[in-house]
């Protein structure tokens, strides 16, 4: 055979792993041409072809049996002589050596010659037999020597007790010759297995007791596969085991950093432009915050201003109580009325006064202050002469008979302030404050 092949049973093949004419050269093979070829019961793939297990026969892509084998197939018997179960017997009548020949016996003169114990007959007179001595006619006893001693065993055989055997291994006639027998002959292997040398081994691509039965190799047994850390992604898998993953990679705005995936850091101040930057959100503030990046501590700004009631203070940096003061029309109130004004003097708008917040901040519709907000009113001189002022705002001023929805035309009762008001039907109003004079609107 060629360069890494082998014989077996008068034909070359390449050895397991290499590929080629097993005449000439087997070369290494690139891949395993049996990963995918599915052999019989006692057979075995190589070089992607099935054959049946040494001392089986059969198809082995579907299974091999063991052959009946003649055990006298290779035995040599003497003349007058046969073979059974491997081992040679004089014929019927005959006597002698079976295996190199017998022959018909003459008279023998032992026939009526009765030996003592452990003693034979020989030509009509009684010997000891060997390793004993004594009176053969009468008995004979053990000599205390090596029975084996004087006895020749056959090739490849040993003596014990003074009887030989074959070898381990080995058969036959221990007197004679042993030859040695297939070790694998009384050996049964189990399912995806075979014997070698009176050994069980599990097929190319199987694993487990060659003497029970083996199973295939999973392929990601012998894959380790790469732990993925956190802020990564498994970036390749292994062909053989697609399942585990072979390497990886960071995520975006990620770097690697020994086994693990550290964040990009590009520190900035996020606090919009105009916006005081606050490292916690200032008390009574409306604040809006964000995060820098990198894990920096969020930055607060004042996005809508202060809580009700508050303002900024005069540098910007934090809410103040804005001072609360009770309208009046005296300029008494300054010093009995005027609550929370602290260092703010009262102001004077005309022959009215206000607190801290008033001309400078209130107008339109809302033109007083009441608590440091604007409001419409904050006394009922501030209303028409049939309203009154209600937390603020200026409300109708009206009986429980009365309540401007429509009905009869009637005179409801004077005002606090000394009005007469007109209840007209729905879709009519009065154009006098003395005299119930009802009329449509949309004339």
């Amino acid at each position: 055979c060629g360069a890494n092949a082998y014989c077996s049973e008068g034909k070359c093949y390449c050895k397991d792993g290499f590929e080629g004419d097993p005449y000439t050269k087997c070369s290494l093979s690139t891949t395993d041409p049996c990963e995918n070829v599915t052999c019989g019961v006692n057979a075995y793939c190589a070089n992607g072809s099935c054959y049946c297990n040494y001392g089986y026969e059969g198809n082995a892509y579907t299974g091999c049996y063991e052959p009946e084998v003649d055990p006298c197939d290779n035995v040599t018997c003497g003349v007058n002589a046969y073979c059974a179960n491997g081992s040679c017997y004089c014929n019927y009548g005959y006597e002698g050596n079976a295996y190199t020949g017998c022959y018909e016996p003459e008279v023998d003169p032992c026939d009526n010659v009765t030996c003592g114990a452990n003693a034979y007959c020989s030509d009509g007179k009684c010997y000891c037999k060997s390793g004993f001595e004594g009176n053969p006619n009468t008995g004979c006893t053990e000599i205390e020597t090596d029975p084996c001693e004087g006895v020749l065993c056959g090739t490849n055989a040993y003596c014990s007790n003074g009887s030989c055997y074959c070898n381990y291994g080995y058969e036959g006639n221990p007197y004679s010759s042993c030859t040695k027998k297939d070790p694998c002959d009384d050996v049964k292997c189990g399912v995806n297995a075979y014997c070698s040398n009176g050994t069980c081994y599990c097929e190319s691509g199987f694993e487990g007791n060659p003497n029970s039965g083996c199973t295939e190799i999973d392929p990601c047994d012998d894959v380790t596969e790469v732990s993925v850390p956190a802020n990564a992604h498994c970036t390749s898998y292994y062909s053989e085991c697609p399942s585990k993953c072979k390497a990886w990679a960071c995520d975006d705005d990620y770097t690697k950093s020994g086994n693990t995936c550290i964040q990009q850091c590009v520190p900035e101040d996020c606090v919009p432009s105009g916006y005081v930057s606050f490292s916690s959100c200032p008390p009574h503030g409306a604040c809006d915050y964000c995060e820098p990046g990198c894990g920096e501590p969020y930055r607060y700004w004042l996005a809508d201003g202060c809580d009700s009631g508050y303002e900024l203070n005069s540098s910007g940096t934090g809410c103040v109580e804005i001072p609360s003061c009770t309208y009046t029309t005296t300029a008494s109130y300054c010093s009995d009325q005027c609550k929370n004004v602290g260092s703010l003097s009262c102001k004077k708008n005309g022959t009215t006064y206000y607190n801290g917040c008033g001309s400078s901040k209130c107008g339109g519709s809302t033109p007083y202050c009441r608590k440091g907000e604007c409001v419409e009113c904050t006394d009922d001189v501030h209303c028409p002469s049939w309203h009154r002022c209600v937390s603020g705002s200026c409300e109708w001023d009206l009986d429980d008979n009365c309540d401007g929805t429509g009905g009869q035309e009637t005179i409801c009762n004077v005002t606090s302030k000394g009005a007469t008001i007109c209840c007209c039907p729905s879709g009519k109003s009065s154009c006098s404050s003395s005299v119930c004079n009802c009329y449509d609107i949309n004339f």
